[in-house]
C-alpha cells in the first residue's frame, strides 16, 4: 500500500521537486494499491522527470490505482506535470486505473498501455512477452483540473492503448465513465497489432487535439464497405470496426429520435452508443461530450442494420449527435460522422 504522499512535489504539494526518474514504480509485483478509497490515501504524484507510476511486466497484475493526483499540485488546480506519461501500464495485464485524476503531463499520453511485442518504450524492465490484456480505466478524469471544470490536458494522447487487448475504458453504469478532454492529441488512441477487443464505452471525449477515439493513429479511417463480398471484413485496431452512419436526429419534448444504419459483419449484434457535444469535432465526426443511450442492432446475412430509436434524453437543438458500434468482442469504433439535432418539423 503506497498511500497519502507527495511524490516529486514539495512538502506543501505544490512545488516541483520531482525524483530523476518515475514517482512510483512496479516491476514485476502483483496486488499492490496505490492510493485508496478517500481523499486520505491520496498520493500527489507530480514533477518527476519520468512517468508519474510505471507498471512493468507480466507479473505485475491486479495492481489498482486509486483517487491519485498524477500531474497536478495537492489542490488539483494546478499543472505540475511528469515529464513522460502521467500512467504507462508496460506489458502488465489486469490491472485497474480507477478515479483519479490525470492531467498536465508532458510525455506520450496521460494514461498509456503498451502491449507491443516489438517495442514498447522504456527498455526492458521485468518479465517481458505479455500483451496488456484486460486493463481497466474508469472514473478518471484526464486533461482537467479535479473539478472537472478546466482544462490542464496532457501534452500527447488522453489515453493509448498499443498493442493491448481487451482493454475496458469507461462503462454506461453509475460511476464509470471517464472524462477525456483538451488534450493535446486523440482522446483515445488504439493502434498495432494485437489491438483488439477494446470496449470504449460512456465516456465524456471532447476538446481534444484530435479524434475523440483513433483506430490506427490516423485520423478518421473510412468505413470498408467492398463492391462485392461482406462489409467490414478489413483488419487493424479494433478490427477496424466500421463505425455507424447517421441520416437524422430530431430532439423535443425530452426525447430524441435517431435514424441512421450500420454497415458490419453479417448476422451480428452490435450495440450502438449515442453521444451529444454542443459542437462537431473539426473532423466532421465526433468526439462525445454526452452519452445519451444506446440501442442493439442485428446486421443482416448482407451486413446491413437499421438504426432507428427513440431515447428518452433531450438535447439542445443545433447539438453535434454521434455514436460508436460495438461488436460482440467489445471492438468499438470511432465516432461516426456528426448529426445536427433537429427540432421537430409542425404541420
Amino acid at each position: 500500500l503506497v498511500a497519502g504522499n507527495y511524490i516529486g512535489t514539495d512538502d506543501a504539494g505544490e512545488g516541483d521537486r520531482g525524483n530523476g526518474a518515475n514517482g512510483i514504480h512496479i516491476v514485476d509485483a502483483p496486488s499492490n494499491t496505490i492510493g485508496g478509497a478517500t481523499d486520505a490515501h491520496r498520493n500527489v504524484i507530480s514533477g518527476n522527470d519520468g512517468e508519474g507510476v510505471r507498471i512493468d511486466g507480466a507479473l505485475a497484475t491486479n495492481n489498482v490505482l486509486r483517487r491519485n493526483f498524477v500531474g497536478l499540485d495537492a489542490t488539483g488546480t494546478l499543472d505540475l506535470g511528469n515529464q513522460l506519461s502521467g500512467i504507462y501500464v508496460r506489458r502488465a495485464p489486469a490491472n485497474t486505473v480507477f478515479e483519479n485524476v490525470v492531467s498536465g503531463n508532458d510525455g506520450f499520453a496521460g494514461i498509456a498501455i503498451c502491449g507491443n511485442p516489438g517495442f514498447c518504450g522504456g527498455g526492458d524492465i521485468g518479465t517481458q512477452g505479455n500483451a496488456a490484456a484486460g486493463n481497466v480505466v474508469r472514473s478518471n478524469r484526464v486533461g482537467t483540473n479535479a473539478a472537472g471544470t478546466a482544462a490542464l490536458g496532457n501534452a500527447g494522447f488522453g489515453v493509448s492503448i498499443d498493442a493491448a487487448s481487451n482493454t475496458v475504458v469507461g462503462g454506461i453504469e453509475a460511476g464509470q465513465l471517464n472524462v477525456i478532454a483538451h488534450n493535446g492529441s486523440d482522446g483515445v488512441v488504439i493502434f498495432n497489432p494485437p489491438a483488439t477487443g477494446n470496449r470504449i464505452r460512456g465516456n465524456s471525449l471532447h476538446s481534444n487535439g484530435g479524434l475523440g477515439i483513433d483506430l490506427h493513429n490516423d485520423g478518421v479511417t473510412p468505413n470498408d464497405v467492398p463492391e462485392e463480398g461482406p462489409p467490414d471484413t478489413d483488419d487493424g485496431a479494433n478490427g477496424l470496426q466500421n463505425f455507424p452512419v447517421l441520416a437524422s436526429a430530431v430532439t423535443g419534448s425530452g426525447s430524441t429520435t435517431i435514424s441512421g444504419s450500420l454497415s458490419s459483419t453479417p448476422n451480428t449484434t452490435f450495440t450502438i452508443d449515442f453521444y451529444a457535444s454542443a459542437a462537431c469535432d473539426a473532423s466532421g465526426h465526433g468526439e462525445g461530450a454526452t452519452h445519451i443511450g444506446s440501442q442493439t442492432v442485428t446486421t443482416d446475412g448482407s451486413g446491413q442494420a437499421t438504426i432507428d430509436v427513440t431515447l428518452g434524453v433531450g438535447v439542445t437543438p443545433g447539438a453535434a449527435v454521434t455514436a460508436t458500434a460495438v461488436d460482440p468482442a467489445g471492438n468499438t469504433s470511432e465516432f461516426s460522422a456528426c448529426q445536427t439535432a433537429t427540432s421537430p418539423v409542425i404541420p
